[in-house]
């Protein structure tokens, strides 16, 4: 990761107008489009809002000490409150919220702070007591509260990365949690023109490398315990599996696409609900978090 010219913005728009043709695959579940595509015009939306003022008053993005940790970033409460209730009305329009995000967002009303808050402990404290506590006080399951605070904290960890990622001149370590901000990845791109596999972080979207071949979770490399599950035979998306540690990963392999075909990584996540669906009925699982 070398020096890079100023990070353009992400293609959420593109993502957006993309998977509107999946509206009618019963596959991906019709609700389950129309909310991704919610969320890509929201945070499309929300990007001009986000300025430095998103980095927490000790951390220099310049020369960056990473992964990030509690107090590196700030979650403005105003953008966060703004942009959940767009969230929520959006939900309303789809179709009757999930009752899991309904308790939540009621336990929220009235707390300023509140969701500014969920949204700091979603990215850097997910698996503490403190989290796990309050989610049983609200009455919503934990995973909600992770997966709702991850969605408002979207843009900024998104914004966040793409001001930081050009100023790391290091090698990162080849691990399978995000050298950003920790989370895990959500698919490998196997590069079209350089054939390097590059993991995607699920979160903030920053791209690193990993050793080919080999269990992004465990590190196994025995061939024999590495497979692959094909959905509708698509030779482009074959899923990876390690009989290790029992983990999955969905992978892209750009060689087998058209030259011109960008590769926009909500999208991508977002088309592929089915190749999750098949791996978990196979007995394998992703790590979320």
């Amino acid at each position: 990761m070398k020096n890079k010219p100023e990070p353009n913005k992400p293609n959420w728009a593109a993502a957006a107008e993309r998977i509107e043709v999946y509206l009618g695959d019963a596959s991906l579940y019709g609700n389950f489009v129309r909310l991704r595509i919610l969320l890509a015009n929201l945070f499309e939306k929300t990007w001009p809002t986000i300025d430095e003022g998103v980095f927490g008053a000790g951390f220099d993005y310049r020369n960056p000490k990473l992964p990030l940790k509690n107090g590196d970033l700030r979650f403005d409460h105003k953008i966060i409150r703004s942009l959940s209730d767009e969230v929520a009305a959006g939900l309303a329009e789809i179709g009757p919220i999930n009752e899991e995000i309904a308790t939540l967002l009621a336990y929220a009303k009235g707390k300023e702070d509140f969701l500014a808050s969920l949204t700091t402990d979603a990215v850097f404290h997910w698996d503490d007591k403190k989290t796990k506590d309050l989610a049983e006080q609200i009455g919503s399951p934990h995973y909600a509260l992770i997966s709702y605070g991850r969605i408002l904290a979207t843009p900024f960890l998104v914004w966040a990365a793409r001001h930081i990622d050009r100023h790391m001149t290091e090698a990162v370590d080849q691990s399978a949690f995000c050298p950003i901000c920790g989370a895990a990845p959500a698919y490998v791109r196997h590069g079209r023109n350089d054939g390097r596999w590059l993991l995607v972080c699920s979160l903030c979207e920053t791209h690193w490398e990993m050793p080919p071949r080999c269990c992004p979770f465990c590190g196994c490399l025995d061939q024999e315990k590495l497979g692959a599950l094909m959905v509708a035979d698509d030779a482009v998306r074959p899923i990876m599996t390690c009989d290790e540690c029992r983990n999955y990963i969905k992978t892209v392999d750009e060689r087998k696409l058209p030259e011109d075909r960008m590769i926009i990584p909500f999208e991508e996540d977002t088309i592929t609900l089915p190749y999750d669906m098949l791996a978990e009925r196979e007995g394998y699982k992703r790590p979320h978090y």
